[in-house]
């Protein structure tokens, strides 16, 4: 069946066009793939920090790209009154639950950054890899340093893979560890 365009049906469509404006808030919001970020990471013990990507990633000449992200940082907090673990927002000074920021990725000098702004002002850049010590070469994807290496490389997968290889290396000998101390 074939609707006829006529005043009427232009009408309908603009009260419907305006009543998802209204629920929306006025703005209609896109889905963003979730393929660029690290979804959830440690920051310390009872922690951890959900990221929700909210752009596309942007490439910029000088070797740098940048995503825009929400951050919510969950603390487990003991409920008394179930005797449980729950989950709850930071209650230590200067730490917001929600905040918007970008991710800064460098694929060919190893660095990962992040930022409050779109212009990197202020931003805090760390190496992917431990660059001195007992630990030279491998891969900063522990809490303690924000895992910088695993959300460098969901930006930059490629360069990322020998790293990428290291982790899983290791996890295997833990596995494999683990294994053997069970049979003794």
């Amino acid at each position: 069946m074939k609707m006829k365009r006529t005043e009427e049906n232009y009408g309908m469509m603009s009260n419907l066009i305006f009543i998802f404006l209204a629920a929306t808030g006025g703005a209609v919001q896109l889905m963003v793939p979730q393929d660029d970020v690290l979804s959830v990471y440690g920051c310390g013990a009872g922690c951890r920090i959900e990221v929700e990507q909210l752009s596309t990633v942007e490439d910029f000449d000088n070797g740098w790209r940048k995503v825009k992200v929400e951050k919510t940082t969950w603390i487990q907090i003991w409920n008394e009154e179930t005797q449980r673990p729950e989950d709850g927002p930071p209650n230590w000074r200067g730490t917001k639950h929600k905040r918007i920021s970008w991710l800064y990725a460098n694929c060919s000098t190893e660095v990962f950054a992040t930022a409050d702004n779109p212009h990197m002002v202020n931003a805090s850049y760390q190496d992917v890899y431990y660059r001195e010590g007992e630990n030279y070469g491998e891969p900063k994807y522990q809490t303690v340093h924000g895992n910088p290496f695993m959300q460098w490389a969901k930006l930059c997968p490629v360069e990322a893979e020998k790293g990428t290889k290291k982790i899983l290396d290791l996890r295997r000998e833990l596995d494999e560890a683990l294994k053997n101390m069970q049979k003794q």
